[in-house]
């Protein structure tokens, strides 16, 4: 059987289904200067250690005072829920968001390996919910389970 890192490479990195889900390598979220989104951690698994790991394109975000480019948001480290600002961005910038884990025998970030992927679930109050599947053994959606809300820049 294929790992879900084959498929997706099958897929030139697009959707694939599985089980009835909709899978995805990572979720791309647009963003605009002045925007700003709240991150709550659900559910992870105690074992690897997991997280998301947000990716800028043609922006950069700020999480406390802490203004960066490529950010690692871990679940034994982060609180429970983050709220980020997006403090510069180009005409078309988007936050990549993906899920990793830390490998517990040399602590390196894994991620987009063997069985990972997420399912992008739009919530009727505007949350989106990441359910995530790590790289470990079989598939399982509650490795991690995050939710997502933009809040778009008030127009002045």
């Amino acid at each position: 059987m294929q790992t879900f890192t084959e498929r997706f490479e099958a897929a030139n990195g697009g959707p694939i289904q599985h089980e009835g889900r909709e899978l995805q390598k990572s979720f791309s979220l647009p963003v605009k200067k002045g925007d700003s989104f709240e991150l709550r951690f659900l559910r992870a698994a105690e074992r690897p250690v997991q997280g998301l790991g947000l990716k800028c394109e043609g922006c950069k975000l700020m999480i406390a005072d802490t203004v960066a480019a490529s950010i690692a948001l871990w679940t034994d480290t982060a609180p429970e829920s983050v709220s980020i600002q997006v403090v510069k961005a180009k005409p078309g910038a988007r936050v990549i968001i993906f899920n990793q884990w830390r490998d517990e025998k040399y602590g390196s970030t894994m991620y987009h390996l063997n069985n990972a992927a997420m399912e992008i679930v739009p919530q009727p109050d505007g949350w989106i919910t990441l359910r995530c599947s790590d790289g470990w053994g079989d598939p399982d959606f509650n490795d991690l389970i995050a939710a997502l809300r933009l809040k778009p820049r008030q127009a002045q």
